[in-house]
């Protein structure tokens, strides 16, 4: 019988250590690559990346998908922003329209979960909307924004109106 398995809370470590062909890059030098830089964003994402690098190793080890690797991995203007390549091989490099194909699919599923960051807290993973503080942009709920000292609504935000309220956005646990 199996013993169950330890869990273990979602820490840049672990998501590292869980999927080791995705973050090759995580030990190279700023020259080569800023994955060095590891996962810039807060750990309220932590979960989404997660599941992320779970459906693309997936594709990569059993739908023959060309195994990737994550150049960059960061919040940018509230979202999560992923860079990455195929792992060249000289078997695969002169498969063109196997890359299209490839390159498609795994567009598809990064995409999907930058949409999803968009209403994801970065703080506590919680349901979140874009907030700003000056300049600054990221998604957050009602109560990190309240932290922060963020305000609703993004940078390009019309102040001739007011702001959102939680009962516009849909509230905490819509």
């Amino acid at each position: 019988m199996n013993e169950a398995q330890e869990f273990k809370p979602l820490s840049e470590a672990v998501i590292f250590e869980k999927y080791p062909k995705l973050f090759r890059q995580k030990d190279m030098s700023l020259m080569d690559s800023a994955m060095c830089w590891g996962l810039q964003c807060d750990s309220g994402w932590y979960w989404l990346i997660d599941a992320m690098c779970g459906a693309i190793q997936f594709n990569c080890d059993f739908n023959k998908t060309r195994q990737v690797e994550f150049t960059t991995v960061k919040e940018k203007y509230g979202q999560l922003i992923v860079y990455w390549n195929f792992v060249r091989t000289p078997e695969t490099f002169k498969d063109e329209c196997r890359e299209n194909y490839d390159s498609g699919l795994i567009e598809g599923i990064i995409n999907s979960f930058e949409v999803v960051s968009n209403h994801t807290c970065e703080v506590c993973g919680n349901r979140g909307f874009l907030c700003h503080h000056g300049s600054w942009v990221k998604t957050l709920c009602f109560e990190h924004a309240e932290k922060l000292d963020y305000a609703p609504g993004d940078v390009y935000f019309d102040y001739d109106e007011e702001p959102p309220t939680e009962e516009d956005i849909g509230g905490i646990n819509s």
